[in-house]
Formats: C-alpha cells, structure tokens, sequence
C-alpha cells in the first residue's frame, strides 16, 4: 500500500510537472515581443501573443530550453508509472494542457503562418500557391511572419483548399482559429486511441 502512494505520490507530481512547465513556456512566449524560438525580427503584436501576455513572466531563450527539457522528463516519468494516476487527472491534464498551448503564441515554428499566408496567397491575392511562392504578396499582413517567403507551397492539395477559408478572417483571427481547431483534432485523436485501447482490452490512459 505504501508502495503504491509513493508511485502516485511521483506520478501526480510528474503530471503535475508538465502542467507548470508548460504554462510557464506559454506564459514566457507571450510575454516577449517573440517566441522565444521562433526567430521573427518584427515581433509578435499583443493580439498575437495571446492572454497571457499580461502576467509579464519574461523568459530568456535559455531558460525556455530548460523548461522544455523539464517538460519532457516530466511527461517520460508520467508515462513510466502511467498506471498510478488517476482517470479524472490524467485526462484533466491533458485538457488543460491543450489549453495552455492553445492560447500560447504559436511555438517552435513558424509553420502556422504559412498556412494562413498561402490561403491568403489564393483567396485575397488571386495567385496559386503552387506557382507562386509568398513573396509575390510581399504587402499581405502574414508576409512578415512566414518562414517560407521564397517557396510555393508543400501542402497537398487537400490541405489547401480547407484552409482556404481561413483568408476570408483577417490574419489574427485566422492564425487562432487554426490554433484551436488543431487543438480539438488532437483532442480527437486522444479519444481515438481511448477507444482503440478500450477494444483491444487494454488499459486507455496510459494508451
């Protein structure tokens, strides 16, 4: 019995490790005029960098790294004593985290951007996005966030054309849309391999 609170003792503390360093990675993003990897010479505007731009928690580029790291290790002990944490914790936490990253400036990549910058390409500007490459449309307000300019798109087709509507937003609004629609497909998917594991027998959450 002993054994057994310690491991949910460590789990719930691991799971709750992920939680913190994420929200501090969101939270220190949002507070600089740029991610903090993401390497945009022009800075992010407020309507950007999201709600939590206003708790000021600034993060050099370094210690964005270290918690990133932490972030990791946290989620490998999670996933070694995933049988020691509780239903109603595991998925909350998996919530909340897809929340944080949600309201999060985007993170890591700049990819993002040129899914809004290519559907504006097509829609806005009139031009193919497999002929054209960004930089025909140097004025459009996602031109100085993209990390393509020189390239047409590598997106198949099918990927293009539903983000076409996104141009009909203006750039803001489009880039958090996209957020949260990405955030609930992959909430999708956690629920699909919930129900996979189910099948098959085997226990879901550390599925």
């Amino acid at each position: 019995r002993l054994e057994a609170r310690r491991r949910a003792l460590i789990a719930n503390a691991m799971l709750g490790g992920m939680v913190v360093a994420g929200f501090l990675m969101a939270a220190g993003a949002a507070a600089k005029h740029y991610g903090p990897t993401l390497h945009i010479h022009h800075g992010l505007p407020a309507v950007l960098r999201g709600p939590l731009h206003g708790l000021d928690i600034t993060m050099s580029g370094t210690a964005f790294a270290v918690v990133f790291i932490v972030l990791g290790l946290c989620y490998l002990g999670v996933l070694a004593l995933a049988d020691s944490v509780k239903v109603r914790a595991g998925v909350g936490a998996i919530v909340l985290l897809h929340v944080i990253f949600v309201i999060a400036p985007p993170l890591l990549s700049s990819d993002l951007f040129n899914y809004v910058g290519y559907a504006r390409l097509d829609v806005v500007h009139g031009l193919n996005p497999y002929v054209h490459p960004l930089s025909a449309a140097p004025t459009d307000p996602s031109y100085i966030y993209v990390g393509w300019p020189l390239n047409t798109t590598a997106y198949g087709p099918i990927f293009t054309v539903a983000t076409l509507p996104l141009a009909w937003l203006s750039f803001p609004t489009a880039i958090w849309v996209l957020k949260s629609v990405t955030a609930l497909a992959s909430l999708g998917c956690v629920a699909l391999v919930w129900a996979c594991a189910t099948r098959l027998g085997r226990p879901p959450l550390p599925a």
